[in-house]
Order: C-alpha cells, then structure tokens, then sequence
C-alpha cells in the first residue's frame, strides 16, 4: 500500500510524501513487483532503497529483496533485511549491486513477511526505490573533412555518440 505515513502516524518518508507499507496479519506475506527492466547494457547498475528499522520489532519480521532473470518464472534472494537487525529505529539506506544481473529481462521484487501481531509493529516501511546504472555511449559516426592524419592539431572532429542503456523504469 501507498500512504504518506505509518499507522500511527509517526514515521513520514525519507523522501516525498508516499512510502510503501507491508502490512497484513501474523504469517502473511505481501509483495511488491517491478516491471521488467533491461539491465543487459548497463554497466555498475544499483538497486537503492531507504528500510525503516525498528528495533522494538520482533527480530522474525523481514523484506526479502529478490531478483528474476527470467521474466518472473523464478527469483533469487539477492538480500534478507530484518525489521529488527539491531540497529537504531529508523530509515536505513540500502545500495545492492545489480552487476551479476545484467540481463534484458530483470524483475526486482520487495516480499516482505510480518510476524508481529501488533499493527505498528509488524509494519514494514519501504521507501525511494531507485535502479540505475552508469550510461554506456557508443560512437555510431565520426564526422570530418578530409584532414591530414598526420596534422590533427587544433582541427575539430565530430562524433554522433547513442546511448546504448536502456532504463525507462516505470512501478
């Protein structure tokens, strides 16, 4: 769910006006799915995310961040983050390397999976999702005149550079 606080009003985001909130009864899990997303041509791609911590919770009460290579036939736990790991309450920034899945059909999952019985407490706050990875250029013409290859010096030479990344993300 979409909410611009916590249940009891306490926590805002980290970012904006909306966060992500897992809520459900004791045993249930809820999850939260990407699009997918063409990492094939990317280079240094990164998954960011700020996690609420509270070390109050019950230390049961988790997000696992997953990732699928194959459209959402099958995922892998790419990382398993504890309501209470802890830590100080509050936001935690989280920065996943994404480089051993650059593939053209990513699919970033958030499944989080609630023990506490008590309705702020079992709450999981999730919130500035961000993938992105560093652009890769590729010259697709060099532009010149007819120069001396041998007096280059001080003669302008024009290059068509295309972006070869693809990362139009949309939740």
């Amino acid at each position: 769910e979409i909410v611009n606080t916590n249940s009891d009003g306490t926590i805002l985001p980290q970012y904006g006006t909306n966060m992500l909130s897992f809520k459900g009864s004791r045993g249930a899990t809820s999850a939260i799915y990407t699009r997918q997303i063409d990492l094939s041509k990317t280079s240094e791609s990164k998954l960011d995310f700020w996690y609420w911590h509270d070390n109050t919770a019950s230390t049961m009460d988790y997000t696992n961040v997953k990732i699928s290579l194959d459209g959402g036939a099958s995922f892998q736990t790419i990382a398993i983050i504890r309501k209470n790991d802890g830590s100080n309450s509050g936001w935690t920034y989280y920065s996943l390397p994404l480089d051993n899945f650059n593939a053209p059909c990513v699919i970033v999952s958030f499944s989080a999976m609630r023990w506490t019985t008590d309705d702020y407490n079992g709450e999981q706050l999730i919130d500035r999702i961000r993938i992105y990875g560093k652009h890769d250029l590729a010259i697709s013409e060099i532009i010149s005149s007819d120069y001396d290859i041998c007096n280059l010096t001080g003669r302008s030479l024009g290059v068509v550079l295309n972006a070869t990344t693809s990362l139009n993300i949309d939740f």
